[in-house]
């Protein structure tokens, strides 16, 4: 995606939607598949967008980064959250993958009050945690991009006492 222009970018999300949307409906509503809908569909919201957003946004280029297997006889919980500070709701996701970078299980849940990007992420690492005690996982990494709620959580000398009304708002 980051080798795309940005014209044909937003054509493949575009469509990539179209195919989300026509794969719900054969899965919930049983309807036929339409490619030549699909696709028209998703150019005429295209369109549409354009006329009521004519400027698109230019990509930022962000610096690589590459995922690493954990060690040998460790399992990698990888967390995020994200946070709508409009509608005041959340989500979180937690993948777990094995040495070899397979996934061995994988969580996402919406969650109707949240407070912050903050509480996402704590509310994310929380699920996580819950997941490896569950399923009696003991070698295990979390690794997360919010690093304030991972330095909180690891350094000893910090008061972590106001997460605890963070997980007082959980609804796992």
């Amino acid at each position: 995606m980051d080798s795309l222009p940005m014209q044909h970018l937003v054509i493949f999300i575009m469509l990539l939607l179209a195919i989300w949307c026509e794969r719900n409906n054969l899965v919930w509503i049983e309807d036929d598949c339409n490619l030549f809908h699909m696709s028209t569909w998703a150019l005429q919201l295209l369109e549409d967008y354009q006329k009521v957003h004519p400027k698109l946004v230019h990509k930022v280029n962000r610096p690589k980064t590459k995922w690493f297997c954990p060690p040998s006889g460790r399992l990698k919980l990888n967390i995020d959250g994200a946070y709508l500070a409009d509608s005041g709701k959340g989500r979180i996701g937690v993948v777990v993958r094995d040495e070899t970078g397979v996934c061995v299980a994988a969580f996402a849940r919406h969650v109707p009050y949240a407070l912050s990007a903050l509480h996402m992420e704590v509310e994310a690492i929380r699920a996580s945690l819950l997941i490896a005690i569950d399923q009696g996982w003991t070698a295990i990494e979390v690794e997360s991009d919010c690093v304030i709620a991972l330095n909180a959580l690891t350094d000893e000398k910090n008061d972590v006492s106001g997460f605890s009304f963070y997980s007082s708002q959980a609804y796992l």
